[in-house]
């Protein structure tokens, strides 16, 4: 084996030998902590000398062999080349009354071995291991070789070795005695030893990390070369030789090592010594000697994996009575609960009072900060210490709400315990709110109802606004789980309340009630603003969802797109699935009203899959129904059935995440040919929305849909009675609504006024709708065209469609507007009527660059970019960016720049 950064070393033992074969006795320690080379020095010196004609007895010291008598005595004695005579000396039994006599029969016995002139090298290693008589008559011999041609060498540390034998100490005053010390590998012994095992270029890449996690101690090296080499993430090479090294070393070093990774990085000597016993001396020796040895960097561990390793090798009654210990250190200590609790959640109990409420105040702060999963262990285990009735009420109350955050479902198994305290009035008005929000999310009405009921009762001044705003978000959200109440009016939206976020979710679902209109959009958008992943309250992702489908109900799906994504982009959407899944619901069915239809199926897929369908609960009744219309409109049937035939809450259809669901069956019932059962779930949303009071919040446009079934199953009279009174609702104006009804009035009329409606429909959806909407009334306009004779419109107006269509991913209506094998046809006509010009400025601006930055890329002005962009339009009869065929990019893409 090669040794690295050792050559003054090796020189000294080799210079101290021939001294020694010269007749001039040397007593020599090794000094380094485990895992230094020592033992390496040690062979190569053993192979020096006996290349050079020396007797070398060898033996190594093991804790395993310490309580052996004479057993470090015994291995040298039996090492090759000492007479057989000689064989099983010390013959004198072991006990202290023995030693003496050991002591003048070993003297005895390396005299005779000496007498020949050839020189003695007596190595031992591991000293400190040793047994006591052995060491005893080893300690009486170096002080009498002082002229005897006899090397005595010593691997140890030199504070341990001290310390192992009185005279040991008087030894270091003898001038025969010599101290080799061995400091750690320098980074570039490091690379030197990096290099020789994994080559040039990983030595270069892993010198600088493996020294500051080894600390130049080369046996960590080594296992941290193993562990590379075999891509051992837990790193169990490292671990086992750290539990040697520390084994091997002081013998407080190992209760110290324990203390101070249960304790933490950064803990003081002091605290370490309280928890061990130990004094603060002893205890900041150890800490030396495990910085020496390359464990420790100042107060922390080097590498990651220590203090999870020495906490894991923790005897098992330790582990839990260690950490308590710790705990308790800290709180004394005025350490800040979230430490505190770390370590009581590892011991896995909480017996006294000050450990729940540390438990609880813990808990608190790190779903403040987005970690809920943490916050769940903590009140697990406060709840399950807790003796006190109201207290543990109130901690299954905070337990529910934390987990209900990660797992809805494994939160539904407190719902019954908790609707218990609320009618035993164990809950405080946070409690008891979130209590309701998670019967109304599961769709348990009849609990709801005895919540309510029971709170209504109590008549409790403190908890009116509460009520209040609860009876608001219920009419607004679940208005079928318990009776309508009067919405709360915007212009009690300021005032301070113990929720905040309740209150901001019940002015919002009041706007939803009281009709949406644009006055209220400026605040709905300031609800989504203070939303934040980390927030200790539930009712601030309540809120946030309510609003973002709000803005969706007034058109403005494009806003609310916007912000979902700015939510979700954050890192620590993570930390609360549930609030993840519904966003990500939010974001499908903005893609849907956008018209984006490939993304829609796909992010409501993701939605569902986030977290299980019994965590969902009755707002399942949102994402499915993305996914339902999102396969319907692109055409695939089969995946539509799938998820229409997935079983949902009873009460799923009590809510207004019901509606989604509902008008999204219906759709895919019409497209299957059963109009008949379409029209009749057309109609029972209809029902819902004006029984609930939602008719001004346009969540879905059931009334079109209904018209439109009216009209496959041959009822004109009843489709137009339908759509005359809806438009009347509607008003003027370019509502996208508006753009649904004209579409399905079309057909109600005679051809002159078809081809007026369809044309203005157009011109409302182009500006204000979703694609597949366009891409329809242009089908139906193309058509009207086609009857009028008009075969040159009609066939720019086909384009035209099949281009929206094909943008927004709506397969279908692609194949009915251009049958399969010609679609090639109307893919070339883009690039057969622009020019090279046109075509790059169209093929950036389909990928969403603005004016400035396409002008930019192309090195031209804005000016120019605007003139190509209105000739594009022109060209293709587009009147929006939104609306350019997705494959000029396809065909033309950035690459053509410069």
């Amino acid at each position: 084996m090669r040794l690295v950064e050792r050559d003054d070393s090796v020189l000294r033992l080799r210079t101290l030998f021939e001294e020694c074969a010269r007749g001039q006795g040397r007593h020599v320690l090794l000094d380094g902590p485990p895992g230094s080379g020592r033992t390496a020095l040690l062979l190569d010196l053993v192979r020096h000398a006996e290349q050079s004609g020396a007797l070398v007895l060898r033996a190594a010291a093991t804790p395993v062999e310490q309580s052996l008598p004479y057993g470090v005595l015994t291995q040298l004695f039996d090492s090759p080349g000492v007479p057989a005579d000689m064989n099983g000396l010390p013959t004198v039994p072991s006990g202290r009354d023995g030693i003496p006599e050991s002591r003048r029969e070993v003297q005895d016995a390396f005299r005779r071995l000496a007498g020949d002139g050839r020189p003695v090298v007596i190595t031992i290693d591991d000293l400190s291991t040793g047994d006591e008589p052995s060491l005893h008559c080893l300690s009486y011999l170096a002080l009498r070789i002082k002229t005897a041609p006899v090397l005595l060498l010593v691997t140890d540390h030199a504070e341990t070795y001290a310390a192992q034998n009185p005279l040991c100490a008087e030894l270091y005053r003898q001038p025969f005695f010599h101290r080799v010390p061995l400091r750690p590998l320098t980074r570039h012994g490091v690379r030197q030893v990096l290099a020789a095992e994994l080559g040039e270029r990983e030595a270069d890449r892993l010198a600088a990390d493996f020294t500051d996690l080894s600390g130049g101690n080369l046996r960590l090296l080594h296992a941290l070369i193993s562990d590379e080499r075999r891509g051992s993430a837990p790193q169990q090479a490292y671990a086992r030789e750290l539990l040697s090294c520390v084994r091997r070393g002081q013998p407080e070093g190992l209760a110290v090592a324990r203390a101070l990774a249960v304790l933490g990085d950064g803990a003081r000597p002091e605290h370490i010594a309280r928890l061990t016993g130990l004094g603060v001396g002893t205890t900041t020796g150890a800490l030396d000697a495990l910085t020496t040895a390359g464990l420790l960097d100042g107060d922390r561990f080097r590498h990651p994996a220590a203090a999870r390793t020495l906490v894991d090798d923790l005897p098992p009654g330790q582990t839990a009575d260690l950490h308590r210990k710790a705990a308790e250190l800290l709180h004394q200590d005025g350490a800040p609960a979230t430490v505190v609790a770390d370590r009581l959640a590892r011991a896995g109990e909480a017996g006294e009072s000050w450990e729940c409420e540390v438990l609880r105040e813990a808990a608190r702060q790190l779903l403040a900060e987005g970690r809920a999963r943490e916050a769940v262990d903590h009140l697990t285990i406060a709840e399950a210490s807790c003796r006190e009735p109201v207290l543990r009420a109130t901690v299954r109350a905070e337990l529910a709400d934390a987990q209900w955050q990660v797992t809805p479902f494994a939160a539904a198994a407190h719902l019954a315990s908790s609707v218990t305290a609320v009618l035993a009035d164990r809950l405080g008005t946070r409690e008891w709110t979130d209590v309701v929000r998670r019967l109304a999310w599961h769709g348990r009405a009849d609990e709801l109802s005895r919540v309510l009921a029971h709170m209504r009762k109590r008549q409790i001044v403190a908890e009116e606004e509460e009520f209040r705003d609860l009876s608001t978000w219920l009419a607004g959200t679940y208005p079928g789980l318990v009776p309508r109440t009067q919405p709360r009016v915007a212009a009690d939206a300021r005032r301070l309340t113990t929720e905040p976020s309740l209150s901001a979710a019940a002015e919002v679902a009041g706007h939803l009630i009281s009709g949406l209109d644009r006055d209220a959009l400026p605040r709905i958008d300031a609800v989504i603003g203070d939303f934040r992943w980390a927030g200790d309250s539930p009712w601030g992702g309540e809120a946030c969802l309510l609003a973002l489908l709000a803005q969706l109900y007034a058109g403005q799906p494009q806003t609310a797109l916007d912000w979902c994504d700015k939510l979700l982009a954050d890192p620590r959407c993570g930390n609360t699935p549930a609030w993840q899944a519904a966003l990500t619901a939010a974001r499908a069915e903005a893609c849907l009203r956008l018209g984006d239809l490939t993304r829609a199926a796909e992010q409501a897929e993701n939605a569902l899959s986030l977290i299980t369908p019994e965590s969902w609960g009755v707002v399942i009744g949102l994402p499915l129904g993305t996914a339902i219309a999102a396969a319907v409109r692109i055409g695939r049937l089969e995946f539509a059935a799938r998820h229409v035939n997935r079983p949902v809450p009873d009460a799923l259809l009590q809510t207004r995440y019901g509606l989604h669901y509902l008008h999204a069956r219906g759709e895919y019932a019409a497209a299957a040919g059963r109009h008949r059962a379409a029209l009749a779930d057309f109609l029972l949303c209809g029902e819902r929305i004006r029984a609930w009071g939602l008719g001004g919040a346009h969540i879905v446009p059931w009334c079109t849909s209904a018209a439109e079934a009216w009209l496959h199953l041959g009822n004109r009279d009843q489709a137009k009675w339908l759509l005359d009174e809806h438009l009347a609702r509607l008003g003027g104006g370019d509502s996208p609504y508006r753009g649904l009804a004209l579409r399905v009035a079309a057909a109600l009329g005679p051809a002159a006024r078809r081809t007026k409606l369809l044309g203005e429909a157009a011109d409302i959806l182009g500006r204000h709708g979703g694609r597949y909407e366009l891409a329809l009334v242009l089908t139906e306009l193309a058509d009207a065209h086609t009857a009028a004779g008009e075969r040159r419109s009609a066939q720019r107006l086909v384009r035209r469609a099949w281009h929206v269509a094909k943008s927004c991913g709506a397969e279908r209506l692609c194949e009915q507007l251009v049958p399969e094998g010609n679609a090639g046809l109307l893919e070339r006509s883009a690039a057969t009527v622009l020019t090279m010009a046109e075509r790059r400025v169209a093929a950036l601006a389909v990928v969403g660059h603005t004016n400035r930055e396409i002008a930019a890329m192309l090195h031209v002005t804005p000016s120019t970019v605007e003139q190509h962009l209105t000739r594009v339009f022109r060209k293709l009869d587009v009147k929006r960016r939104e609306d350019l065929p997705a494959e000029l990019h396809a065909r033309h893409p950035e690459s053509l720049v410069g």
